[in-house]
């Protein structure tokens, strides 16, 4: 009779040892799967960081190369648009217009002012000299269509010349149109 009492005690004791080998190994359980989730987590934020950063870095090179290629295109402009107004006298005038609603879709040279204390006397001379630029331009424009929708340039005496195919939103119905450019981010930056 004495065996029983301690074999009921061994089987408690190894019974309490079992729950508590199940609580101890389920606890570790529970806090390697947080332990794991937490570095699955990590590792696929990095993945991702790791990922938006070559992407970025691959859009950012296709950007500068698409920009590298403009760049002699403006330089070379820019060095027209020198001479130009070093050597007026070697280009013939040509008229630059306001723009029209019935030029909408074909490509042409207009004429902006910057606001109506520009009288268009005082920039007449630059207007005839700057429709030179369309010879230039149209080229531009035809070999880089759907890239280039737009060319244009402003001065400081507050005339803008610009080379497009949508006119009819300038168009004021055959007045001058007038556009404030000197506080644009494109006209402040080409100045600095």
């Amino acid at each position: 009779m004495k065996r029983h009492p301690i074999r009921k005690k061994i089987q408690n004791m190894v019974f309490a040892i079992s729950i508590a080998a199940l609580i101890i190994t389920s606890a570790v359980g529970i806090v390697s799967m947080f332990k794991i989730k937490n570095d699955n987590e990590r590792a696929l934020i990095h993945q991702m960081e790791q990922n938006m950063y070559n992407i970025t870095m691959d859009k950012t090179d296709l950007a500068e190369s698409e920009l590298a290629k403009f760049s002699s295109t403006i330089e070379n402009f820019a060095s027209y648009i020198s001479d130009l107004y070093k050597n007026p006298g070697a280009y013939i005038s040509h008229d630059v217009p306001t723009p029209k609603k019935e030029d909408a879709g074909k490509l042409v040279i207009q004429r902006t002012l910057r606001d109506n204390s520009v009288q268009l006397e005082k920039v007449l001379n630059e207007v005839f000299l700057l429709g030179n630029v369309e010879q230039v331009w149209k080229p531009i424009m035809l070999a880089n269509k759907g890239v280039i929708t737009v060319i244009y340039l402003g001065t400081e005496k507050g005339l803008m010349v610009g080379y497009d195919d949508m006119p009819e939103l300038s168009a004021t119905g055959g007045g001058e149109a007038y556009y404030d450019y000197s506080k644009s981010a494109w006209y402040t930056r080409a100045k600095e």
